[in-house]
């Protein structure tokens, strides 16, 4: 029923990030506004605005609107797009067959839908617990642990927080939830095992996978995103972006301010400002 996507087809999307841009370091401004936006891949980049309007990214440098309203949107690193909408509905964007460029409902339902790539997308429970949905076989498996935060990577690393801050691991082998020593308030995983976390104060931390522990480094932040172990950001509460090098272990800080930030396993960085405006990076 479930099936794992294929990490060479993370490995090559990872291998992409060399050569996203080839422009000097800055941010560009992006015409439009939304109020979220989810990045899968450099080519898999969608946004929601104020009124729930749905909008995908062209290569050519414009927003598209598609049909329908949603509340929430998941972009995947291979094109998979999921959504929910006010009734917590889970649509399913359709890339080929009779219903190629549609919202297909799936006929489940969710408070929040994350997706990593095909056959990996995992939703928050209406009444409680988590649902893992197959959009290749539309099955849908439940699970009672009491999550209220998901993150979910491109190579099928599924981590979680209960409403308490407990951190929660999905293990392949066992097709069950494990939990893992420490309390955080937000929760990132990325390609390759990378696992990051932020606790109540700020401090950050990062999952040491020789030890099976969380190690703090160094930081302040309030937001954190994290496509791979190369492709680490993290916001302040002043908005200040920044930069996390792994080898390091420093943080380098990056221009301008922004109230929202989303990044793929490729490294293609999008954000958004405080009033929805639009940015992407180049590193």
């Amino acid at each position: 029923m479930y099936r794992k996507i294929s990490a060479a087809v993370c490995l090559a999307i990872l291998c992409t990030v060399g050569s996203i841009f080839a422009q000097a370091q800055s941010w560009t401004n992006v015409p439009g506004t939304l109020t979220q936006i989810t990045v899968g891949s450099k080519h898999n980049i969608w946004g929601l605005n104020s009124a729930g309007s749905i909008f995908e990214y062209n290569d050519n440098g414009g927003w598209i609107q598609t049909p329908g309203a949603l509340t929430q949107i998941s972009a995947g690193g291979d094109y998979t797009t999921l959504g929910v909408n006010s009734a917590n509905q889970i649509y399913d964007f359709k890339l080929s067959g009779p219903l190629s460029g549609v919202w297909q409902n799936t006929g489940f339902t969710a408070t929040k839908i994350y997706t990593g790539g095909e056959y990996i997308a995992w939703g928050l429970g209406v009444s409680g617990g988590v649902g893992r949905y197959d959009p290749g076989t539309q099955a849908l498996d439940t699970y009672t642990t009491p999550l209220t935060q998901i993150s979910v990577s491109c190579d099928g690393d599924i981590w979680g927080l209960t409403a308490s801050g407990e951190i929660f691991t999905f293990n392949q082998q066992s097709q069950q939830f494990e939990q893992i020593a420490g309390v955080l308030s937000k929760i990132a995983v990325g390609f390759g095992n990378a696992v990051f976390g932020i606790n109540s104060a700020g401090d950050v931390y990062q999952f040491d996978n020789a030890t099976g522990n969380f190690v703090q480094i160094p930081g302040t932040l309030s937001k954190i995103v994290v496509g791979s172990n190369e492709s680490v950001y993290g916001l302040n509460s002043a908005g200040n972006i920044y930069q996390y090098n792994v080898t390091s272990k420093t943080w380098t800080q990056l221009p301008g301010t922004l109230a929202q930030l989303a990044v793929a396993a490729d490294g293609t960085l999008w954000g958004l400002s405080s009033s929805g405006e639009i940015w992407y990076y180049t590193p």
